[in-house]
């Protein structure tokens, strides 16, 4: 079991089901690895947002694909935008570096995978960049 996997494994057997606080599970990169996550937080009757970049729901290897990701959405899991192509922008505040990327390149790669994801019959309600 990877450590990732046992530690999710462990905090989830430490919380009770009942707790009254709002516990947020997110998951960047739409890696296939965090499939194991969705089984085990399924089984605890958690939930979790998984932030997908939408170039990669096709069949690229150790990637989440339209068909897994179809899954996690009829699991009840949350489906948010996280760039197209999970391209890094240069940002960085006004006062000390201009942004680097340009403003349509950004707006493209926010737009084409909120569009994609919108495509296949999900319905994005956040967007994460990191």
């Amino acid at each position: 079991m990877k450590r990732g996997v046992f530690y999710l494994s462990f905090l989830l057997s430490i919380l009770p089901v009942a707790y009254s606080r709002t516990i947020s599970f997110v998951f960047l990169g739409s890696h296939a690895s965090q499939l194991q996550a969705a089984e085990i937080l399924q089984k605890s009757n958690y939930k979790a947002t998984f932030y997908l970049n939408s170039k990669y729901l096709g069949f690229v290897e150790n990637y989440i694909n339209v068909f897994q990701a179809d899954d996690l959405y009829n699991a009840g899991f949350d489906i948010g935008g996280n760039t197209y192509s999970s391209m890094e922008f240069s940002l960085t505040t006004p006062i000390t570096t201009p942004i680097t990327t340009p403003i349509t390149t950004i707006t493209e790669e926010i737009c084409r995978d909120r569009a994609t994801l919108i495509a296949n019959g999900w319905q994005p309600r956040s967007f994460a960049y990191v």
